[in-house]
């Protein structure tokens, strides 16, 4: 990895909501980075322009976040052993 660089993204599988409950459910593909240290899933105010708030996951591929996404927008990124972070990736439904 370039110092300073991002670590290798995250790139989203799916998003749903979980039962009847209203959590946000994430997936997303491991990336294949040595120095992938695990991932972050970040949400916000669908209004507003930055990232509000961030909840470290670990190096996993899914996260369920007790919220409601009615009115966020999630998101998730990968951090290196350096602390790097990667731009964060938006969901993608699935079917």
């Amino acid at each position: 990895m370039v110092p300073g660089a991002g670590p290798g993204h995250a790139e989203r599988r799916g998003n749903r909501r979980v039962a009847a409950h209203q959590h946000h459910h994430a997936e997303w593909q491991q990336g294949t980075d040595a120095d992938l240290a695990g991932y972050e899933v970040l949400w916000r105010e669908t209004t507003s322009p930055d990232w509000t708030n961030v909840q470290a996951v670990g190096n996993v591929t899914t996260a369920t976040i007790d919220l409601s996404k009615d009115r966020l927008f999630f998101g998730v990124r990968a951090v290196d052993t350096d602390g790097n972070r990667s731009p964060v990736a938006f969901p993608q439904p699935t079917t």
